[in-house]
């Protein structure tokens, strides 16, 4: 009797328990349907590409506060323009000796080359010495034959002479003639070889390193430096440019110069092109095959100067944001000088004092700066 009423009890336990999940999952259904629903409205882009490809930026967006911008004002500075490497090339020699051998090399190589330079000028001093003295002595024989046969002529006339020796003396002078050109011809034959030799020892040093110009007027406590500018600098240097030269073997020391000359051609193999000066040396602390870092044009000018931050690197150019409307950025090709220090870079070209650019921040926008880069490229490849 027990078990059946604790049965009954059971099973009216299960009933309430259905009932009841049948009235909870009814309730969060009907709450479910009743609540509303959030419409997904997509956030507005704070940058906009504009159909000029300018950029355009929402003044109000949180990307906007990280950025700063800069007006360009003009810096007196003297920073240099172009760094390069350089090597002390030669010096005198101390003491009194010949000419020839006063000069001491970076090289055994340079010292031959210079030897046979030498070799090649004083040949062609003396081939000329010798082309005059024998245009001379041609001149007198010539002048001396024909003055025979003039009196021969005038003898055979009168009948007192034989007409062969009239004709041994004319003979004589088409002999003189004959002999008289072709010594010419080869005096003349080995002062062209002479001259191309000269010439192309001369070249020979230049791309060594040496102006014979600058050799010859270089005094007693200086050094003759050669340095080597990269093709893609050549613009930046000019003669009398002012420079600063720090040695390894002294570097807390600053030597001082102005460029003198610059080389006629470039070097093929290494695409650099020399450029040569000479620096004061009065306690002789530089000899040859000395190397040093030399800062080129370092004479005070105004300048640009922008923050490093500001600079954005695509594959082989510099860009910044350069401001064309209010919060209207246009992506701009600028050239760059050396740096000022850590935090600044001087600007050769692309920009003009007043203008504004993006500063700190301006690397936020990368990727929208390589994609009008690239935009830009390949509508002008098609234009072309």
């Amino acid at each position: 009797m027990n078990s059946k009423k604790h049965i009954h009890l059971s099973y009216i336990a299960l009933l309430v328990i259905a009932l009841a999940l049948v009235l909870w999952f009814n309730l969060k259904e009907t709450s479910g349907k009743s609540r509303p629903i959030k419409s997904q409205v997509p956030t507005p882009s704070p940058v906009t590409v504009l159909n000029n490809h300018t950029i355009k930026i929402d003044p109000q967006s949180p990307l906007y506060r990280k950025m700063s911008i800069l007006q360009l004002q003009k810096t007196s500075v003297s920073i240099p323009m172009l760094t390069m490497t350089g090597t002390v090339i030669a010096k005198r020699k101390s003491g009194l000796l010949p000419q020839e051998d006063n000069f001491e090399f970076n090289s055994q190589e340079l010292s031959a080359i210079y030897a046979d330079w030498q070799k090649y000028g004083t040949d062609i001093a003396f081939l000329k010495k010798q082309i005059l003295k024998t245009q001379e002595l041609i001149a007198t024989q010539l002048r001396t034959q024909k003055t025979e046969v003039e009196r021969l002529r005038k003898l055979v006339e009168i009948g007192t002479e034989a007409a062969r020796d009239l004709n041994l003396a004319e003979s004589n002078l088409l002999q003189t003639q004959l002999e008289g050109q072709k010594s010419l011809f080869d005096l003349q034959n080995a002062m062209v070889q002479a001259k191309h030799s000269f010439a192309d020892a001369e070249r020979r040093l230049l791309q060594a390193g040496v102006d014979v110009e600058l050799l010859a007027k270089l005094g007693q406590t200086a050094v003759l430096v050669a340095g080597d500018v990269p093709e893609v600098s050549i613009d930046k240097i000019k003669v009398n440019q002012q420079l600063a030269a720090r040695f390894y073997g002294h570097l807390d020391k600053v030597f001082t110069g102005r460029v003198q000359s610059i080389s006629p051609s470039l070097s093929i193999e290494k695409r650099t092109l020399k450029v040569f000066f000479t620096i004061s040396d009065q306690n002789g602390e530089l000899i040859p095959g000395m190397f040093s870092d030399i800062g080129l044009g370092t004479d005070a000018r105004d300048s640009l100067l922008i923050p490093s931050d500001a600079l954005i690197h695509i594959r082989d150019k510099d860009y910044v944001f350069r401001m064309v409307q209010d919060n209207q950025w246009q992506v701009t090709e600028v050239k760059v000088g050396e740096r000022f220090d850590a935090n600044w870079v001087e600007i050769l070209d692309g920009l003009t004092e007043e203008e504004k650019v993006i500063g700190h921040g301006a690397i936020l926008l990368k990727p929208i700066a390589e994609k009008v880069v690239m935009t830009i490229t390949s509508l002008s490849k098609q234009a072309a």
